[in-house]
C-alpha cells in the first residue's frame, strides 16, 4: 500500500507500506512510537496523520499540517496546523474501513483545498464586512449627499492649506 512520508526537512515522498491488518503495527515496523494524531474528511475518504508528539524522540518536523484536522486523542489540544510533531509524519488514506493508496499529489490536493477554501471564506467574510460598512456609512462618503450650504463643509472647502 502506498502512503505519504514527510521527513523532518519537509521533504514529501511516497513510500510502500507492508500492511498486515494492523496499521499501527505496520507503521511501527518502519518507525517506532507512532500514533494517530489527526484526521481529515476529504472526497469520501479519511486522511489519517500518524506521528510522534514526544520531543525527546527526534528533531521537530518543519511541516505544517492542513487546518481543521480532527484530533483523535483527547490529549492533543493544539490545532492541526499549530501542532509540534517530532520525527517523520505519515499520511494514510482510508475508505469505508479499508486502507487505500495515497500519494503526494493526493495530499497536495487535500492541503490546497482545505487551506485555500478556508482562506477564501476568510477573505470573502472580510470583503462582505467591508461592503456592509461602506453601505451603512455610504452617506458620509458620497459627494452627492454633501450639503454645500453647511458652514462646516464650506469652512473646510474654503481653507486651502497647500503650499504652492
Amino acid at each position: 500500500m502506498k502512503i505519504v512520508k514527510i521527513d523532518i526537512e519537509n521533504n514529501i515522498s511516497n513510500i510502500e507500506l507492508e500492511y498486515n491488518n494492523d496499521i499501527i503495527k505496520s507503521l511501527n515496523d518502519i518507525d517506532n512510537t507512532l500514533k494517530l494524531l489527526y484526521e481529515w474528511n476529504f472526497e469520501n475518504n479519511i486522511i489519517q496523520c500518524y506521528g510522534c508528539l514526544d520531543s525527546d524522540y527526534k528533531i521537530k518536523n518543519q511541516h505544517i499540517l492542513p487546518k481543521n484536522g480532527i484530533s483523535t486523542e483527547n490529549t492533543i489540544y493544539d490545532k492541526s496546523n499549530e501542532c509540534n510533531i517530532y520525527g517523520n509524519i505519515y499520511l494514510i488514506c482510508k475508505n469505508d474501513n479499508n486502507y487505500i493508496d495515497i500519494i503526494d499529489s493526493d495530499y497536495g490536493m487535500l492541503y490546497f483545498n482545505i487551506n485555500d477554501n478556508l482562506d477564501n471564506i476568510h477573505t470573502d467574510n472580510e470583503e462582505e464586512e467591508e461592503v456592509e460598512y461602506i453601505e451603512e456609512n455610504n452617506n458620509s462618503y458620497n459627494i452627492d449627499n454633501i450639503d454645500n450650504t453647511s458652514n462646516n463643509m464650506i469652512d473646510i472647502l474654503d481653507n486651502d492649506n497647500n503650499i504652492y
